[in-house]
């Protein structure tokens, strides 16, 4: 795959997040583009990645990212083509072993401008460690289906929107930290539909189980009473048996 990273400032994240919500609508399919913005302690201060695949010829890519490479010059330019596997263990970097995180998640249709303003001001918050929010677009083959034809229902969704927290254990003020994270969620929750199931935090209710899975949770019910009926799995977004 071609695959296309560039970071700027967090200061540019409104430019950033206005054409990145009009390429995951407009973009191909062979295209796929993420966009993560990194808030450092303190707020107001940070990077916006945009990270770009696309499956077809590097040329064409090239010319599909040209309305992002347009806004500015970035502070990195990073161009790969290579193994698809290769490439995405460059995160794992992101997430070292030994760190606490917790995060919350939901699916857009669209990236709204009311979103986006939310999002400005969540980056301008002074917080004693690092935050991020993350947006990965799906959509494309995925929506081709009808929601009941796998138990997987988030059909409609363009994209996925992550907001997350990480420190070192030895940090004992986790709980505010937590909360905090809670109450900006709190604000962004209202344009979500659905949630990544493996994305979802044993603190986000039954209910929210129950509504993400829309049609389907009959049917996994059916299939939670006629192999766990004694819901031996129940450490997860859990489906509870009725047996």
């Amino acid at each position: 795959v071609y695959k296309r990273q560039l970071m700027y400032p967090l200061t540019m994240a409104r430019d950033i997040l206005n054409v990145y919500a009009d390429v995951i609508q407009t973009g191909p399919r062979e295209l796929e583009m993420s966009c993560n913005s990194i808030i450092m302690p303190g707020g107001g201060k940070g990077f916006i990645n945009l990270s770009a695949f696309y499956t077809g010829d590097p040329a064409e890519g090239e010319k599909i990212l040209a309305p992002i490479r347009a806004i500015g010059k970035p502070m990195l330019d990073d161009i790969k083509v290579g193994k698809y596997l290769d490439i995405q263990s460059r995160i794992d970097r992101n997430v070292p072993w030994g760190n606490h995180y917790y995060q919350k998640a939901g699916m857009l249709t669209e990236l709204k401008p009311e979103l986006i303003d939310l999002l400005i001001d969540i980056t301008k918050e002074s917080w004693p460690i690092q935050t991020a929010v993350n947006f990965t677009q799906v959509g494309g083959a995925i929506n081709d289906l009808d929601m009941g034809a796998t138990a997987y229902p988030n059909r409609n969704a363009e994209v996925q929107m992550i907001l997350s927290g990480s420190w070192p254990k030895q940090r004992d003020d986790q709980g505010d930290l937590i909360a905090g994270i809670r109450g900006n969620w709190k604000k962004l929750v209202p344009f979500t539909d659905g949630v990544y199931i493996n994305n979802m935090f044993n603190d986000d209710g039954d209910q929210r189980v129950v509504d993400n899975w829309n049609k389907n949770y009959t049917r996994l019910v059916e299939l939670k009473n006629q192999y766990d009926p004694m819901n031996l799995l129940r450490l997860n977004a859990n489906i509870k048996p009725t047996v």
